[in-house]
């Protein structure tokens, strides 16, 4: 038999003011607790295909340098609480954290919620995520590995080696931990030797809350920091 004219479906069609469907993510915020408003609204909920991701407080975290890198919304949870009331997604731009009206002039801090803005309108600009078409070597420490590389590729970046011997060949940067080199001592002259920058993996968490590429690197460069100790 046919529905009654006038049935509601149970699944509701999404409904944006933009007309984009945002895929959501949420840091420091229980998926739970917004789960039924992201279903009534028929978006979705996605940790690795995210293109709005919802955060409680700003921090340092793998996935605040993974949404920099791949130029997202990096939103307040009045987002959430705004799209509930209006019945739509709303304007994610009063919602994205900034520092406006931030109290703290620590320059770090200020760096920290500036860099959301600054990265996504440059991935709009750019049309393209923060490292993508950079091929990277990444030569770093277990305990860092995953994080960096989780970064990198959210950002467009493809590793294209991760231990010796390393091939330069189109290879953008070396990211190298200093203790990697002191366990490798000949890994530094081998890649110098085929051109390519040798950079200590601060590089990454420096440039995204920078929100650009400085073009003297040698601030970064890891020999600096091996020969310090």
């Amino acid at each position: 038999p046919r529905p009654k004219s006038g049935t509601a479906s149970k699944t509701k069609a999404p409904q944006t003011k933009s007309g984009k469907v945002p895929i959501l993510d949420f840091s420091g915020i229980e998926k739970d607790t917004y789960k039924k408003d992201v279903e009534q609204l028929g978006a979705s909920i996605s940790e690795t295909r995210f293109t709005h991701v919802i955060v409680k407080t700003p921090a340092r975290s793998m996935k605040w340098m993974a949404a920099l890198a791949g130029g997202k919304w990096i939103l307040k949870e009045s987002y959430m609480k705004a799209s509930r009331e209006a019945g739509y997604w709303v304007s994610e731009a009063p919602h994205e954290w900034t520092a406006e009206g931030l109290l703290d002039d620590d320059p770090e801090i200020l760096k920290l919620y500036r860099a959301p803005r600054k990265c996504r309108i440059k991935s709009e600009v750019e049309g393209k995520s923060f490292f993508e078409g950079y091929n990277i070597i990444l030569f770093c420490a277990a305990s860092r590995h995953d994080k960096m590389k989780h970064i990198l590729v959210s950002g467009g970046a493809k590793i294209v080696a991760e231990k010796p011997p390393f091939d330069g060949k189109n290879v953008r940067y070396a990211l190298v931990d200093k203790s990697q080199v002191k366990a490798n001592p000949g890994v530094l002259d081998t890649l110098r030797r085929q051109r390519v920058p040798c950079l200590t993996v601060q590089f990454v968490s420096a440039v995204l809350l920078d929100g650009e590429e400085p073009e003297d690197l040698k601030q970064f460069d890891i020999e600096k920091f091996v020969t310090k100790q």
